[in-house]
C-alpha cells in the first residue's frame, strides 16, 4: 500500500475472513530489521505448525501420514558471519516410534504465499538444499535423496542443530557443535533463506536468534595401515665346492607394525551448565532425559504409567528467601485428572540408586511434594488438601517450589502463590535438600529453568533485611532504610523499646547457626539496666500489651539488668554479663547455636551464653531488640553469612584459648572456660 498514512492514531483490526483460523495479538512485537532474520514466517508457516514466538510446534497431522506437512520459513536471510552463513535450532520436543526426524537446511528464494496444500516435505520446496529426513541428503536439482551418515531419528531434548554455508559454498550441517554432513556443494552466494521441517520425531524446536557458528569439531577417520615391507632378498647359495662352508640365510627382517592412527575424537562442546539437572542413574526406564540433563519427558502419552520421578542431580543452592527451583511445561497430556508434582528430599540421589524406581514422589523418604489431584504430603503429617489443581497446566507454565525460610512450604505457577502449607522442615543452610520433580497425569515432559529465583510475592515476610515497620512499640522511631531503631524517651524510664526483624534469621553458619548484631548508637545515663537482644519462634500481629521483650510469647531474649528469659522457666535466669556497660560504638550480637545456645557477642568477643532451649533448626527465629535503660538507639548491621561465620569463629577461639590456658594452670581469659563448654 502507498501513499501518506493520516495522523491520527491508527489502531490494528484482524479480518479471519471465512477460514477456521486463531490468532494471537503479540502486545509489544517490533519488526526486525530490514532484511534480516527475526524468527520464523507467520506468512509462510505451514497450517499444522503452531508458533509461540520463536518457537515453532508440530500441532496438526497431514491427510499425507503422520509427521508430514510441517514445512517453515525463516522471515529473512541467514545472518553473515566470518565463518559463513548460518542459523541454527534447538530440539525443545521429542516423539518416539518415527523412523525420520528433522530436516533443515536453506532455499534461495521464500515463496510468494503459502501453497493452498501444505508442502509434503522440503524436497517440494522450490531450489532448496537440505539435510535430514530419514538420513539423507537433498538438492532440488538431484532426482533421488542421497545416504549421509547421520540421521536425526536420535535427536533428543536440548540438542543444537545448525546449518553453515561456508565462502566456498559447501552446505554443513552442525549438530552440537560436530560436523555430520556436508555433502551438498556448489550453493549460490546470494540470499539463502532458513528452512526447517518438522518431520518425524522432532515434535517442537527453538529458533536461536543471533547463534554464531560454534567451533565446529571433525569426526576423525582412521589411518590405513601401512603395507607390510618387502621380503628380504636373500642371495643364492654359492655352488657347492670344498671351501668353506656357504654363509647362512640372514636372519629374517621383523615385519613393521602397522601405523594407527593416534588421533582421538575431539571432545563434544561442553554446555554452559556442566551439571545436570536430574540424576541420571534414578530415573525409570519410563523416563527419558535430554543430554544436558535439563529436561525430561515421561514416554507414556496416555497418561495411566506412573514412575516418573526425577530428583535433582545436585543440592539446591539456598537463596535469601530459602531454596527454590522451577520447571517449564513443555509438554501435556489431555484428559488427565491430576499432575505435576514438585518437592524436595533430604536423601542424596545416590543413596537411593540401589532401590527399585518409586512409582510416585510420595514414597520417597524424607520428602515434601505437592501435586497429585490436589494434595500436599510429606513423611511427618497427614495429607493436607491444596487449593492448586496440577490438571490444568498449560504448555510453558512456568511451576516453582519454594521452602521458604519462614517455614512454609510453596507452590507457584507464573509468578503467582497457588499453594502455601506451613511445615516442619530443617531451616539451617547446612542441611542438603534436592528437588522431586514427578511426571504424573497430565504434564509429562517438563525443563528444568536453571538459577531461577523466587519472586518477592513469595519471600515476602521470609527474608531478613531489618526492622519490621509493622512492630514497633510505642516508645520507638525508625528511619527510612529501617536499620535505625530511636527511643523517643530521654531519661530511659519509658517501656514500649521493643522491635521485631522483618523476617526470619537465616540459619548460614557451618552448623545451622544464625546471628545478628546491633551498633550502640545513643546511650542514656544513669540506668541499672540496658539493651535486649532475643530471638521469636512468632511475631505477633500487634504490639498491644508487649512493653518489653520478656512480655513476647515464645521468645528467647538476654539482657535487662543482667538476665535471661525463655518459655519454659517462670523466673528470669541470671547471666554473666550486664548491658549497662555498654558504649556508644559498641557492637552487640546475639548468635544461636545449632543446638538452641544463645551466646552473646560484644565487639566481637563472647560474653555470656543463656540456655539450650531455642529450636533453631526446625521453626524460623524473628530477631527480637529492645532499647531498655541506658540504650537510647541501635542501628542493625546488614546481615550476611560472613557476619554469622565471623561470630562463630570468635566463639571457637575463645573455647581453644580457655581450654589452653585451663591445661596449663595460667589464669584464665574470656571467662570461665566451663561456660563454653558447650561448644
Amino acid at each position: 500500500m502507498a501513499g501518506p498514512l493520516p495522523d491520527q492514531p491508527l489502531f490494528p483490526f484482524v479480518d479471519l475472513g471465512r477460514g477456521k483460523f486463531a490468532v494471537s495479538l503479540e502486545v509489544g512485537a517490533e519488526p526486525p530489521p530490514p532484511g534480516l532474520l527475526g524468527g520464523f514466517s507467520r506468512r509462510l508457516c505451514s497450517p499444522l505448525v503452531t508458533l509461540d514466538k520463536l518457537r515453532a510446534r508440530r500441532t496438526g497431522v497431514s491427510a499425507k501420514g503422520a509427521g508430514l506437512g510441517c514445512v517453515c520459513f525463516g522471515d529473512g536471510p541467514l545472518p553473515t558471519f566470518p565463518e559463513g552463513r548460518y542459523f541454527e535450532v534447538c530440539v525443545e520436543e521429542v516423539a518416539a516410534a518415527f523412523a525420520d526426524g528433522l530436516t533443515l537446511g536453506v532455499c534461495a528464494a521464500l515463496p510468494e504465499d503459502r501453497p493452498p496444500e501444505p508442502y509434503a516435505t522440503c524436497e517440494e520446496v522450490p531450489q532448496s538444499f537440505c539435510y535430514g529426513f530419514d538420513g539423507m541428503a537433498h538438492r532440488y536439482d538431484w532426482e533421488d535423496l542421497t545416504p549421509i551418515d547421520w540421521s536425526p531419528v536420535n535427536l533428543e531434548l536440548g540438542d543444537a542443530v545448525g546449518v553453515l554455508v561456508t565462502p566456498e559454498g559447501v552446505l554443513q550441517l552442525v549438530v552440537n557443535g560436530m560436523l555430520e554432513a556436508e555433502s551438498l556443494q556448489g550453493l549460490p552466494q546470494a540470499e539463502l533463506f532458513p528452512l526447517v521441517e518438522l518431520m518425524g520425531n522432532t515434535v517442537a524446536v527453538s529458533l536461536r536468534l543471533g547463534a554464531a557458528p560454534p567451533e565446529i569439531q571433525r569426526r576423525p577417520k582412521p589411518e590405513a595401515p601401512e603395507p607390510d615391507p618387502p621380503a628380504p632378498e636373500i642371495a643364492p647359495a654359492p655352488a657347492p665346492t670344498p671351501a668353506p662352508e656357504a654363509p647362512a640365510a640372514p636372519a629374517p627382517v621383523a615385519k613393521a607394525p602397522a601405523k594407527l592412527s593416534a588421533a582421538k575424537p575431539a571432545p563434544a562442546p561442553v554446555p554452559k551448565s556442566t551439571s545436570p539437572a536430574f540424576y541420571a542413574p534414578l530415573l525409570s526406564k519410563q523416563v527419558q532425559l535430554s543430554k544436558d540433563g535439563n529436561s525430561v519427558r515421561h514416554k507414556d502419552d496416555s497418561g495411566e504409567e506412573v514412575f516418573g520421578v526425577c530428583i535433582g542431580n545436585s543440592p539446591l543452592v539456598p537463596s535469601a528467601g530459602g531454596r527454590y527451583f522451577e520447571v517449564r511445561v513443555d509438554k501435556v497430556r489431555e484428559g488427565a485428572g491430576d499432575g505435576l508434582a514438585l518437592g524436595f528430599t533430604l536423601v542424596p540421589p545416590e543413596e537411593l540408586a540401589g532401590e527399585e524406581p518409586h512409582e510416585t514422589s510420595d514414597t520417597l523418604p524424607e520428602s515434601w511434594t505437592a501435586g497429585y489431584d490436589g494434595f500436599y504430603r510429606s513423611m511427618h503429617r497427614a495429607d493436607e488438601r491444596v487449593k492448586w489443581d496440577p490438571a490444568s497446566l498449560q504448555v510453558h507454565d512456568r511451576v516453582g517450589a519454594l521452602l521458604s525460610r519462614a517455614g512454609q512450604f510453596i507452590i507457584l505457577v507464573n509468578g503467582k502463590v497457588v499453594a502455601r502449607v506451613s511445615d516442619d522442615f530443617p531451616l539451617a543452610d547446612v542441611e542438603a535438600f534436592y528437588a522431586v520433580v514427578d511426571l504424573l497425569g497430565r504434564v509429562c515432559q517438563v525443563t528444568m529453568v536453571r538459577d531461577a529465583q523466587p519472586p518477592a510475592v513469595a519471600t515476602e515476610g521470609a527474608v531478613f533485611s531489618g526492622f519490621d515497620p509493622k512492630l514497633v512499640g510505642q516508645a520507638v522511631g525508625l528511619d527510612g532504610p529501617r536499620l535505625l531503631a530511636t527511643s523517643r524517651d530521654p531519661v530511659g524510664n519509658a517501656l514500649g523499646g521493643v522491635l521485631f526483624g522483618d523476617g526470619p534469621l537465616p540459619c548460614t553458619g557451618p552448623d545451622g547457626e544464625a546471628y545478628f548484631e546491633v551498633v550502640v548508637e545513643e546511650v542514656r545515663q544513669g540506668n541499672d539496666d540496658g539493651l535486649v537482644l532475643g530471638v521469636a519462634s512468632q511475631r505477633p500481629r500487634a504490639m498491644e500489651g508487649i512493653l518489653m521483650a520478656c512480655d513476647v510469647k515464645e521468645a528467647w531474649s538476654i539482657g535487662y539488668n543482667g538476665c535471661a528469659f525463655c518459655p519454659d522457666l517462670e523466673d528470669e535466669l541470671p547471666v554473666k554479663w550486664s548491658p549497662v556497660g555498654l558504649k556508644q560504638g559498641d557492637r552487640a550480637g546475639l548468635l544461636i547455636k545449632g543446638d538452641g545456645t544463645l551466646v552473646v557477642l560484644v565487639n566481637g568477643q563472647p560474653v555470656c551464653k543463656g540456655p539450650k532451649q531455642a529450636p533453631v533448626l526446625d521453626v524460623p527465629l524473628y530477631p527480637v531488640v529492645d532499647l531498655l535503660g541506658n540504650c537510647k538507639a541501635a542501628r542493625l548491621t546488614a546481615p550476611s553469612p560472613e557476619l554469622v561465620r565471623q561470630a562463630v569463629l570468635n566463639c571457637a577461639k575463645v573455647v581453644k584459648r580457655s581450654l589452653l590456658s585451663n591445661s596449663s594452670g595460667k589464669s584464665q581469659r574470656g571467662g570461665d572456660p566451663a561456660f563454653f563448654d558447650a561448644w
